[in-house]
């Protein structure tokens, strides 16, 4: 019989067992305040994200139209999985946490901050 130990990150998928770092990035623009809401929420909760300020450059904008579809922000990404606008719940899914708070009928995306 093999005796499995549970450590912190790591996750069982299929009966195997790795170390799993997730990949999150927020495409947003410094005056989108649900662009803030997401990046206060990962930091509350000490995950690391990476963001990609889309107004930085029109390359940097091109590159974010061509690969989301959108100029609205927040787009979170996370391991490949996007998300438009900011959605706790989604957040907490994708982060395995309890799923709690956010009105889904709220308008999450910011469209003037294009």
């Amino acid at each position: 019989m093999v005796r499995i130990q549970y450590l912190p990150q790591v996750e069982i998928l299929k009966g195997l067992v790795y170390n799993y770092i997730m990949t999150i990035t927020i495409y947003s623009t410094p005056v989108c305040v649900y662009c803030r809401k997401a990046k206060e929420f990962l930091k509350n909760n000490n995950v690391p994200y990476n963001e990609v300020n889309v107004v930085e450059s029109q390359v940097t904008l091109d590159a974010f139209v061509a690969k989301t579809g959108q100029r609205s922000v927040p787009v979170i990404d996370v391991d490949g999985d996007v998300k438009i606008g900011y959605d706790e719940n989604w957040l907490k899914g994708k982060l395995s946490m309890a799923s709690v708070m956010s009105d889904p009928a709220e308008d999450t995306v910011c469209d003037s901050c294009q």
